[in-house]
């Protein structure tokens, strides 16, 4: 079995994301090192003169907006795409922000949305050049369920039919919400964020607030994973659900849920006894175990909504690295991977730049990597 974390950049959010949940661990050090990838083309310098769509719900200056109903514009003739973002003052994308979405498309869903006044701004891409349609609008107050259990086993229920949804291959089953997510992108297997984006519309379809988070270790999209946080009404915050490893974070003593960013100070301070995982399928932990890494130390970093991994690293990933210096002018950080048995190997992609590769003085197994 192949390492291979695969770096992509979905078309319907200006995220970076990278991560396969169907990889196992070996025991070797590995340079780090930094990738990049191209987005969505974001609008950079729109002028209302182009012509561009209309937004239909919701209406302009809207009061009482449902929070679960999708948006929907009146499209454009000439239009080669649009591009959607929700922020808490005009122009921002500090709520919601989905990448370039194709002509047509009319309609699309927008989560995390809490009770509030909202500025949406729906860009038109007329073939390179955009325009653009503002408005402010005020989400109505939903009613609060009555049964803390009940909620808790609803969200508990979707993430594991989510995780269930793909046998372990990446492909998902056929007429599954994640197999419908994974051909919106024209592809055959599922990633973290197909996992993630399907349990947020999951969710917001029983009137459960939920928005995806993306995470990362040393602020690259490769070791990086998305995950969903659902607001808890009886606590009033943000919860963290994982699809892709059927997990949730909740701690059953005091009966509150862990959010991303408690996750990542828990993990920063290396204070592992506070983080509480509860698997929802039947193989436990097995999902978490068979990745390459550590998929706890992902929490390191969060990437706000309309932020990128680049920019978001707010703790240094250097206390989860080996530290090994060439020469006093060129330090270099390792990551450290374990052999399950003599049987796995270990391929990177991409094969350039060159990396140093040293083995351990008792490694687990004799077998060399494949590079």
């Amino acid at each position: 079995m192949q390492n291979e974390a695969e770096l992509f950049c979905p078309h319907h959010r200006g995220q970076f994301i990278g991560c396969r949940h169907s990889v196992t661990c070996f025991v070797l050090t590995i340079l780090i090192f930094s990738l990049g990838c191209g987005g969505s083309r974001a609008p950079t310098a729109p002028t209302q003169q182009i012509p561009a769509a209309t937004l239909l719900y919701p209406a302009k200056m809207g009061d009482e907006v449902d929070p679960f109903k999708p948006f929907s514009w009146k499209p454009v003739n000439s239009a080669t795409g649009y591009y959607l973002k929700v922020g808490t003052a005009p122009g921002l994308e500090d709520v919601f922000g989905i990448g370039e979405l194709p002509p047509n498309i009319t309609s699309w869903p927008v989560d995390n949305l809490l009770p509030g006044t909202y500025y949406a701004r729906l860009f038109t891409d007329n073939a390179g050049t955009w325009g653009y349609q503002d408005l402010w609008f005020t989400t109505a107050a939903q009613s609060q369920p009555s049964d803390p259990p009940s909620f808790y086993s609803t969200v508990n229920q979707l993430t594991a039919s989510v995780r269930w949804s793909d046998p372990d291959d990446g492909v998902p089953t056929p007429g599954e919400p994640l197999a419908d997510e994974v051909a919106l992108r024209g592809k055959a297997t599922a990633d973290c964020t197909d996992f993630a984006f399907t349990l947020v519309e999951l969710l917001q379809q029983q009137h459960i607030y939920a928005r995806p988070v993306t995470l990362t270790l040393n602020g690259t999209g490769w070791d990086g994973h998305t995950v969903v946080e659902y607001y808890d009404p009886f606590w009033k915050k943000w919860s963290v659900a994982d699809p892709t490893f059927g997990v949730v974070y909740f701690d059953n003593v005091i009966q509150r849920g862990q959010s991303a960013q408690e996750l990542s100070a828990a993990v920063f301070s290396e204070s592992w006894s506070l983080i509480q995982p509860q698997f929802v399928t039947p193989n436990g932990d097995s999902y978490m175990r068979n990745y390459y890494l550590d998929p706890i130390t992902m929490y390191l970093n969060v990437v706000p909504q309309g932020g990128t991994p680049a920019k978001s690293v707010v703790h240094d990933p250097i206390q989860f690295l080996l530290p090994f210096l060439y020469s006093s002018a060129n330090p270099h950080g390792f990551y450290l991977f374990e052999f399950g048995n003599s049987s796995e190997s270990l391929a990177r992609i991409p094969r350039s730049p060159v990396l140093s590769l040293l083995r351990l003085s008792n490694p687990l197994s004799g077998r060399k990597p494949t590079l």
